[in-house]
């Protein structure tokens, strides 16, 4: 994406100038967002203003559901000398904003989810992060700039890096 000097041309022609409301509902206790108003934005735009996912969020989540899966792979490789699939966990293969993930030797892959599915922040969606068991010294370690379609090394919480 180019850079942006005046922020009027870094917006959306297609929302510029267009309006939204926010609506309290009080009988469900709820906040909405309308567009049934004159000089709305298209229906089709409402999904990502009303869900936003930082990338913090979906980082997160992925990196959370993969260290779950770290004592029950150790104790399977223990047990039946070989490396698990998900399904041999019995753990979750996706989550909120996460599309799927995958074991391979002796690693387990998140991909997150892409911004027309969960409206996650462009910079990190569909983008995949890596967790690696290094069997000599029963180690773990995250990495995403070494695979194909990482995760940007910024985006990584301190442990990845």
């Amino acid at each position: 994406m180019e850079e942006c000097i005046d922020q009027e041309e870094c917006i959306d022609p297609a929302v510029a100038g267009k309006n939204i409301r926010l609506v309290y509902e009080p009988d469900n206790r709820n906040w909405r967002y309308s567009v049934a108003i004159p000089n709305g934005i298209s229906q089709e735009y409402l999904r990502c203003v009303r869900c936003p996912v930082s990338s913090l969020s979906a980082v997160a989540e992925a990196v959370g559901l993969l260290a779950g899966l770290k004592t029950p792979a150790e104790e399977y490789l223990g047990a039946v000398g070989q490396w698990p699939s998900i399904e041999e966990l019995g753990g979750r293969n996706s989550g909120t904003y996460t599309a799927n993930i995958v074991s391979g030797e002796f690693f387990f892959q998140a991909t997150l989810k892409t911004v027309e599915e969960e409206c996650i922040d462009p910079a990190v969606a569909g983008k995949n992060i890596r967790l690696v068991y290094e069997p000599d010294n029963q180690n773990w370690t995250c990495s995403s700039v070494t695979i194909p379609n990482g995760i940007p090394q910024e985006y990584l919480p301190n442990g990845c890096h």
